[in-house]
């Protein structure tokens, strides 16, 4: 039985603005939400659902503690899913005989919104992953010039307030631009539930594309999983830029 790669912990590399609604009570909407955006179905791939193993286990642990009605939940298979970052090293990592809930794949979407108009080629977009998600090419959307734009990630399990995790594995090697170091590194995994929860109380994220910042701030595999009525409600995406692979770690 293989082992999952010791994963490292570390710092998200996104930028969440501040409320604009200002101190006191606002009842305006969201910022993002006031935009007109274009709406986009992301069709998906003919492969299965896919998760990391190092994730899945984070999930597992999740589930455990959520009850269920005693049946066991289909794992998702794992490798051979672009980005799948350790999982071609950890089958059967995390196989265990305990009795999770049934899982349910749900859409989850994400939003791209223009700070410096002309960043995006579509303008203000918002793509549906349904299914269980699917893989953003950041190239698709992005103009190659310096700019900077917002993402908002939104999961859409059918049930009401749902307690969501976000768990992400980052695909992007550490580099210096100037004296910065960007980019999460290889196989680092992270919580960003709390960063995404606030950060969609405001604009989103903020990310710059000079020197192709925002393929080192956002390239890798999200995973979105929340427990409601016994079910295991499950999503993943990955973001990659294929016309910066060098910037990326190897799959």
């Amino acid at each position: 039985m293989s082992t999952a790669k010791r994963l490292r912990s570390g710092g998200f590399a996104l930028v969440a603005l501040t409320f604009l609604c200002g101190i006191g009570s606002c009842k305006k909407e969201t910022g993002w939400k006031t935009h007109q955006f274009e709406q986009k179905m992301v069709r998906p791939k003919a492969h299965d659902v896919q998760i990391p193993a190092a994730l899945w286990e984070k999930i597992e642990a999740m589930s455990s503690t959520g009850g269920g009605a005693g049946a066991a939940a289909e794992k998702p298979k794992e490798g051979g899913h672009e980005g799948g970052g350790a999982s071609g090293e950890a089958k059967g990592a995390s196989e265990s005989s305990a009795q999770r809930p049934p899982t349910n794949f749900d859409a989850v979407k994400v939003y791209l919104i223009e700070r410096n108009k002309g960043i995006l080629k579509s303008g203000d977009i918002a793509l549906t992953f349904p299914n269980g998600g699917g893989e953003l090419d950041l190239s698709d959307f992005i103009e190659p010039k310096r700019g900077s734009f917002y993402v908002v990630f939104e999961f859409l399990p059918e049930v009401e307030n749902p307690q969501t995790k976000i768990l992400y594995l980052s695909q992007a090697v550490t580099r210096k631009v100037g004296a910065d170091s960007v980019g999460a590194g290889c196989d680092t995994f992270m919580d960003i539930s709390q960063a995404v929860l606030t950060a969609n109380k405001t604009d989103g994220f903020l990310v710059n594309t000079s020197d192709q910042r925002h393929v080192s701030a956002l390239a890798g595999t999200y995973v979105f999983a929340s427990m409601h009525d016994g079910k295991l409600h499950l999503s993943s995406l990955i973001i990659r830029d294929s016309q910066h692979r060098a910037l990326q770690c190897r799959r």
